[in-house]
């Protein structure tokens, strides 16, 4: 594949952009500081968490099972559990 060429490096910067003034500057405006703290509104109360109860868990216990009858069933009929 052959050599990899150098890269050009900083020092060779004013060659390849002869151009280019180096004495640009920017101005930029200067954001408004926000309010003390004091100024603020206060919070209220947190808002309360809603329990999920037991309705989450028998959810996730019947999917465990039908994913694992699934499974079983599938095992059956390809001839992997003999019964």
């Amino acid at each position: 594949m052959g050599d990899i060429p150098d890269a050009p490096g900083i020092e060779d910067l004013d060659q390849l952009y002869p151009d280019v003034d180096d004495d640009v500057t920017v101005e930029l405006e200067l954001l408004p500081q926000p309010p003390p703290p004091s100024a603020l509104p206060a919070l209220g109360p947190p808002p309360k968490r809603k329990k999920k109860g037991k309705g989450l868990l028998i959810v996730a216990v019947l999917l465990f099972f039908c994913s694992a009858g699934a499974i079983g069933y599938g095992l059956y009929t390809m001839g992997h559990i003999p019964l």
